[in-house]
């Protein structure tokens, strides 16, 4: 599990990395660096689910990138970003069974979230092998 590098910033990219399968916060930062002025906001590091979005769409080949409020029943790979206590935005990442919070005092994978949920972003796999004409396969 990656773990972001501050209580208050990089958790964005914390999931990426955990989304992606990387081993390291470092191996995700490298492949935000190059669109950071798109990818997150700028001086703070944060990503809104927009920015997750087209992050997820670049990053993960193969995939469909869907976002919105409402979690659907059967979500699978997904970035969802929730509420912390004082109303501030958090990502955490979910494999379709356990949820994984990138923050440092995140105790490992669990089954649920105890925080309210505020959108997602998730990635569905295109079994037709062409995204560019597939008409959405295993999306919902």
């Amino acid at each position: 599990m990656i773990k972001q590098p501050s209580d208050i910033t990089g958790c964005g990219v914390a999931v990426i990395a955990m989304l992606l399968g990387k081993k390291t916060y470092k191996c995700a930062m490298d492949l935000v660096e190059p669109n950071r002025d798109k990818w997150l906001v700028s001086r703070t590091d944060n990503m809104n689910i927009h920015q997750m979005k087209l992050a997820l769409g670049q990053l993960m080949r193969g995939f469909h990138v869907v976002s919105g409020r409402k979690i659907p029943e059967g979500l699978g790979l997904a970035a969802i970003y929730v509420e912390t206590n004082n109303l501030l935005k958090h990502w955490v990442a979910f494999d379709g069974e356990h949820y994984f919070d990138p923050l440092s005092t995140a105790k490992g994978p669990t089954f649920r979230i105890n925080r309210r949920v505020a959108g997602f972003v998730a990635l569905y796999p295109c079994t037709s092998g062409d995204l560019e004409t597939c008409s959405g396969c295993n999306k919902p």
